[in-house]
């Protein structure tokens, strides 16, 4: 045994030097990087929170907008029975006008079509088909319905949504469509003009039909004027002139989001508060007033509940003592993140911050209310650096500056919007702004340039063909914004948002 043990131990230090004599020539294999996937398209994987839009109540079924989705919820006990996905998301903008024609519902997505449901099961909507911005020639933003026609107004003009015919075009948008007479009228801005004859005839934001409470009655519109400050809201007469003012014109703090007659009660929905009017033999009088910001629908549900809707998200609103002696409360609240302005990350979490409280968003899970005593928020990022790129966000954030190895040039936000934030992960730049997110792939292998680059002067630089551009890839997905924050994912690949009306959620590429 004592012989053996010192024969092994004397091959080993024998061979010792051997092994160490080869290491110098051994190679180690190192496989060549693989070049990054191609990005086919943007996918929103994730998405929770957003404003609530428009509403419509009809026989206990409560109709809601939120994103691209349509709620069915029992207007009894405030739970949603039923969803339906109205566009894929990121690929349409919100849900933002409904209305009901006989047994179908039409929805508007904003300047992206018009939906058709229909209502054999008024619980369960089934969509039929969509119109597309293409297919209408102008941008939806709203929907009217009256004695079998169904006009689409919005961006460029008003048409017949089941003939196509045209019958406005106009340099702007029409916020709102009414009748006076035989004829039709729009508003664009502040101003009412005919169809027939382009003539301005009243000043307005925008009008709504009037239900007169007799035939002698010269009450024939509501009207509504948003002003810088705050806005008005009142009656005009068949003239569209407006009637005595001291008594049926009110003042309304906020902008006026929805007006609804009710009988003998006159509901108006603003940004600042939602109020409830009596409409008096002579006067409007106010009957009950709920101070809530980011307001933007409500109705009367029956005498003592009043349905609310918004960045805050949902709601019933007691107005008279019940049994248990409480009014002025909600009956139901359903929260949801909205009207978000302000958010931070610490990469697997995000904080933002709203008018009615904090929400932390789990990234790619839920969103929760948290009360937080003390947090500093920084100011979104305005300029990110990708290998010998930047990107910044100049002036009024209408542009974006972009510099390159060869040159400088300027991203324009979509549809006369504003960028309002910039990051830079994993050779990609990502930039929120009004309307969704842009994503910028720079080129793997750089800026292909001719011999003597360094030296040319500008006009041969100009005559060579290179543009600063050159090679880069952008890719875009429409959101509710603003897109105010961006925090790219950790694994790379995409990246957590927060919009001020559209909440939370995770875009990432798809290879």
């Amino acid at each position: 045994m004592r012989y053996a043990a010192r024969t092994v131990l004397g091959i080993l230090l024998a061979a010792t030097p051997m092994v160490f004599g080869l290491q110098g020539c051994v190679e180690t294999y190192k496989p060549a990087k693989a070049p990054r996937p191609r990005t086919e398209q943007l996918a929103v994987q994730h998405h929770t929170g957003g404003t609530h839009y428009r509403m419509l109540v009809d026989d206990g079924v409560w109709y809601q907008l939120i994103g691209t989705e349509l709620l069915v919820i029992d207007s009894r006990t405030g739970r949603v029975s039923f969803r339906e996905a109205l566009a894929d998301p990121g690929t349409s903008g919100p849900a933002i006008d409904i209305t009901m024609d006989q047994d179908e519902l039409l929805v508007v997505l904003e300047d992206s079509g018009v939906v058709r449901l229909t209502l054999d099961d008024p619980r369960r909507p089934w969509l039929e088909d969509t119109t597309t911005t293409a297919e209408l020639g102008v941008r939806p933003r709203g929907i009217h319905v009256r004695d079998g026609r169904r006009l689409v107004y919005g961006d460029g003009g008003i048409v017949d949504l089941d003939t196509g015919r045209r019958l406005v075009m106009v340099d702007g948008v029409v916020s709102s469509i009414g009748h006076s007479g035989d004829d039709v009228v729009y508003c664009v801005g502040r101003r009412i003009h005919r169809v027939s004859d382009g003539e301005f005839v009243g000043s307005a934001t925008s009008i709504h039909p009037m239900r007169p409470s007799s035939p002698d009655d010269d009450k024939r519109h509501i009207f509504v004027r948003n002003e810088r400050n705050g806005s008005l809201v009142g009656f005009m007469g068949e003239d569209l002139r407006e009637l005595d003012t001291d008594a049926w014109t009110v003042p309304i703090p906020g902008q006026t989001t929805r007006v609804r007659q009710i009988d003998d009660r006159l509901l108006i929905t603003s940004s600042m508060a939602v109020r409830l009017y009596r409409i008096d033999p002579d006067r409007l009088r106010l009957e009950e007033e709920i101070k809530i910001v980011g307001a933007v629908d409500a109705d009367l549900l029956d005498s003592n509940r009043i349905v609310l809707a918004g960045e805050f998200g949902r709601g019933t609103w007691r107005i008279k003592d019940e049994l248990d002696g409480k009014r002025r409360t909600f009956a139901m609240y359903h929260p949801e993140p909205a009207g978000l302005n302000r958010a931070v990350s610490d990469g697997r979490n995000i904080l933002a911050d709203s008018d009615r409280g904090m929400w932390m968003y789990r990234i790619g899970d839920n969103a929760v209310q948290v009360g937080v005593d003390s947090v500093e928020f920084a100011a979104p990022s305005l300029e990110a650096v990708m290998l010998d790129w930047t990107f910044r966000i100049v002036g009024d954030g209408r542009e974006i500056e972009i510099e390159t190895p060869v040159g400088n040039d300027r991203l324009v936000a979509p549809a006369g919007g504003r960028f309002h934030c910039v990051v830079a992960a994993d050779n990609v730049v990502w930039v929120g702004h009004d309307r969704g997110i842009i994503m910028v792939r720079l080129p793997v292998d750089g800026i292909s340039v001719p011999p003597g680059w360094d030296s040319m002067a500008e006009e041969d630089r100009l005559a060579s063909g290179v543009a600063p551009l050159d090679g880069m890839t952008k890719l875009s997905v429409r959101l509710d914004g603003p897109v105010f924050f961006l925090e790219p994912l950790m694994l790379g690949g995409g990246v957590a948002f927060v919009s001020g009306s559209g909440g939370f959620g995770v875009v990432s590429e798809e290879f």
